[in-house]
């Protein structure tokens, strides 16, 4: 039951945030070939790649919500207190 719930739970966030994930990757990926032509002592960069990740969720995730927040209240009959909600 409980493993069921979780499921059902994952799926709107999973959708929701998947523009960042893949925005994310991609960003991470082309910044990581640009440090590793860069650098002579890095042999994968994948500290560059979770830098950059991280760094770029962190503005991503709030920004995409606050669109979504926006979307809602422009294109809905919702009133903004259940919005806010």
């Amino acid at each position: 039951e409980i493993l069921l719930l979780l499921f059902v739970s994952l799926l709107p966030a999973l959708f929701l945030n998947l523009p960042v994930g893949l925005v994310a990757r991609y960003w991470a990926l082309h910044r990581r070939k640009k440090a590793l032509a860069a650098s002579k002592v890095k042999v994968k960069g994948m500290d560059v790649m979770l830098t950059e990740k991280v760094l770029l969720c962190m503005v991503l995730v709030p920004s995409l919500w606050v669109f979504y927040g926006v979307m809602l209240a422009f294109f809905t009959d919702l009133d903004s207190s259940a919005i806010v909600l």
